[in-house]
């Protein structure tokens, strides 16, 4: 999930009140909650180890055994250069619990999207998949982000950050063409039920409505995964397929009520939009996966290994260019043949032997 989830995610929780427990509560459960991300720094060693480091140690039993006592230990030092006589007394071991506990949230919540997270690594590379919820879900933005305003300030500077907020996080919604007009609508009526929320926080128990924000949160989840089961569910039925090749019904942006729905065949893919509710299913496409020997030779290029370690339905085009061939490889869960994220290129010579590669 995006850092936005993680962090609403610690506040939620904190405001249970977790954070009333012990000073810098809330900074751990904050920190502890974006903690495995810290992998994000492979990003600049180039896209390829990126997508070969991210989710993986960190996200692991190592990580998340290692990642918290450092975070304490960080805080313990916070508190040394920044203490005050009279200060309230920290008490350590219920704020290693809690960031321990933040940490946790997190692969369990990356592991909800299609993007996937190594739950073992080091000890297993193998991809854990929820297909449940989008990496970035507005609706959970709404649902958590509900504590936090209640706990913010009322002064202008707080005022003036959470209107810059919803203006960010609208834009998204608004421009991506692919989100229905009744999610755009919905949306703003979210927004405008905080801003009326805000203005009710003297007359509303806080711990309260805190703990009703994660149980709708859990909930919404429950009802994610549901849908992802009965979709896969129907396309079998649909297809005369067995279940277990329908190997994804993935969530797509704002729209809880839709499935990407992907089926295995000997040579390609099959691909349909759900509608779970309805039980209302497109007309089937199909992605070829294009195997050859110019495929192969391009999976095993060494500048794409974290790629192809990544990719979970890789497709492959090959084209003739001047000095040799042109592979495009495109993992289908993201999307047709458009050269952005989820996709590489290999170009090889007349051999079949890498001469360069890319990766998006």
């Amino acid at each position: 999930m995006d850092p936005i989830t993680h962090t609403l995610t610690g506040v939620a929780i904190g405001r249970t009140g977790v954070a009333r427990t012990t000073p810098l509560a809330m900074a751990a459960l904050m920190i502890g909650a974006n903690l495995p991300d810290v992998d994000i720094a492979a990003s600049f060693a180039g896209a390829d180890a990126s997508l070969g480091w991210r989710r993986g140690w960190s996200h692991g039993p190592l990580g998340l055994l290692l990642l918290p006592l450092v975070l304490i230990g960080c805080l313990w030092g916070w508190r040394r250069l920044t203490g005050r006589p009279g200060d309230a007394p920290i008490h350590y071991g219920k704020l290693t619990l809690i960031a321990y506990g933040a940490a946790l949230t997190h692969p369990l919540l990356d592991w909800l999207n299609t993007y996937g997270v190594r739950l073992f690594m080091p000890f297993s590379g193998e991809w854990y998949y929820g297909d449940a919820v989008f990496i970035v879900d507005p609706w959970l933005w709404l649902v958590l982000a509900g504590p936090a305003l209640l706990a913010s300030s009322g002064g202008a500077t707080g005022k003036v950050l959470w209107a810059g907020a919803a203006v960010l996080a609208s834009v998204p919604i608004v421009l991506i063409p692919f989100v229905p007009p009744a999610a755009i609508v919905l949306w703003f009526i979210g927004v405008a039920a905080l801003v009326l929320l805000r203005r009710s926080a003297s007359r509303i128990d806080q711990r309260r409505f805190a703990t009703a924000s994660c149980v709708v949160a859990a909930g919404f989840i429950g009802l994610m995964l549901t849908g992802t089961g009965l979709a896969r569910r129907q396309v079998a039925a649909v297809d005369d397929v067995p279940l277990a090749d329908v190997v994804m019904a993935g969530p797509v942006p704002a729209n809880p009520l839709r499935r990407q729905v992907i089926t295995a065949l000997p040579d390609g893919y099959a691909i349909r939009d759900v509608n779970w509710v309805l039980g209302r299913a497109s007309p089937r496409t199909f992605q070829p996966i294009g195997t050859g020997p110019e495929a192969e030779a391009a999976a095993v290029a060494p500048a794409i290994a974290g790629f192809m370690h990544w990719a979970r339905f890789p497709t492959y085009r090959v084209r003739a260019t001047d000095d040799g061939v042109r592979v495009d490889i495109v993992d289908v869960r993201y999307g047709p043949w458009t050269g952005g994220f989820g996709s590489a290129t290999v170009w090889l010579d007349d051999d079949g032997r890498p001469l360069r590669a890319q990766v998006n």
